[in-house]
């Protein structure tokens, strides 16, 4: 069954041009504690806010402090490491109070569409949605936050009713982007250009003699018994002394069950393990031991082999699917909102002019 919860979680949150929400790089210390968190007690600024009207939509204002309450809440619930540092919420605010803002624009425009298609939500939604952001002591986290009950259901509620109206005026114009033959379209590219290397599942046994040529010998034997199935690779590592034909002083271990394809295996190995079909063992094959310079006597056990090639269509259908509907609905998002923003009479952006170019809404004092 294919799944949107990617491409959903990405509109959602970026469709409104929120992009990435940033905490600068802080620097650690030797001894990998940030300077910031050990400052977070003896941090006694605080954040001046210059408070005013930073965007009208549909004649609703939209100023920093409304700004500032939704960075608190993606601050609480991305860096709550650093809720008590003055100095991190001062940084945070600097670098992604504009994205807000642009996301608070268009969140009113769609919000404003949805009045126009009666959407309701019910409580229940809303109340579920509360615990799952702000987890089951809501009213404490809250509070840490700072904003009410009554704020964090108005919050939620819009939440909700963004992601339906997304659905509703993208998903549908998205999904008719993405047809069988399009989807087909992108299988061919992409089968161009990825490709599965064969894997190998398989064990080493490694046989070992102070004398090379009854070495060789007890190898040769080993294989035969294991390629006529009189023996397991676990029941020969455990009972090979109980063997006649093999000489008391030979050594048989069992290596690891070991997972590798072809841009990882050596060359040597490839080209035994290449030769062999699923449970098969090769002919001994006399190797150099790194540790001890001595002649080892090794068989290939091949367990599993995923052919390598081009990657079966139904195996990255829904991959692909995804994919697109991801492109498609931030297609048709984008040019949603540019509509909405076209009827309030603001610019491409969303920006208006009422915001400053040198403009600082938060001090650090």
């Amino acid at each position: 069954m294919r799944t949107l919860n990617t491409a959903i979680l990405f509109l959602t949150s970026c469709a409104a041009t929120l992009g990435t929400f940033e905490l600068s790089a802080v620097p650690m210390t030797p001894t990998g504690t940030s300077p910031l968190m050990r400052q977070q007690s003896e941090d006694k600024r605080q954040i001046a806010v210059n408070n005013r009207i930073l965007a009208k939509v549909h004649g609703k204002p939209i100023s920093v402090v409304d700004v500032q309450k939704k960075l608190d809440v993606i601050f609480f619930g991305r860096f709550a490491e650093y809720a008590s540092s003055a100095t991190a919420r001062h940084q945070f605010y600097l670098i992604n109070w504009k994205p807000v803002l642009k996301e608070l624009i268009d969140r009113e425009l769609i919000l404003a569409d949805a009045e126009e298609t009666k959407m309701e939500v019910s409580r229940s939604d809303v109340r579920q949605d509360i615990e799952k952001q702000f987890g089951p002591n809501v009213i404490v986290n809250l509070d840490k936050v700072g904003i009410s009950l009554d704020e964090a259901r108005k919050m939620v509620e819009g939440d909700i009713i963004l992601n339906r109206m997304l659905m509703l005026r993208a998903r549908v114009k998205a999904a008719g982007r993405v047809n069988p033959k399009v989807l087909r379209q992108a299988y061919d590219v992409y089968s161009q250009t990825h490709r599965r290397p064969t894997q190998w599942t398989y064990q080493l046994i490694s046989v070992r003699h102070p004398d090379p040529e009854k070495g060789a010998s007890a190898g040769r034997i080993l294989a035969g018994l294991l390629n006529g199935k009189q023996i397991t690779p676990q029941a020969l590592a455990d009972d090979y002394q109980t063997l006649d034909a093999i000489d008391e002083d030979t050594k048989v271990t069992v290596s690891e069950e070991y997972i590798q394809d072809e841009g990882s295996v050596s060359d040597a190995y490839r080209d035994i393990l290449s030769t062999l079909s699923p449970g098969t063992f090769s002919e001994p094959q006399a190797q150099q031991s790194r540790r001890s310079n001595s002649t080892v006597n090794r068989i290939f056990y091949v367990k599993e082999i995923l052919p390598g090639g081009v990657i079966p269509f139904n195996e990255v259908e829904d991959e692909l699917y995804n994919e697109l509907m991801g492109d498609a609905m931030e297609t048709e998002t984008n040019a949603y909102l540019s509509r909405l923003r076209r009827r309030a009479g603001l610019d491409s952006d969303g920006a208006t002019s009422l915001v400053p170019e040198t403009f600082e809404p938060f001090v650090l004092q």
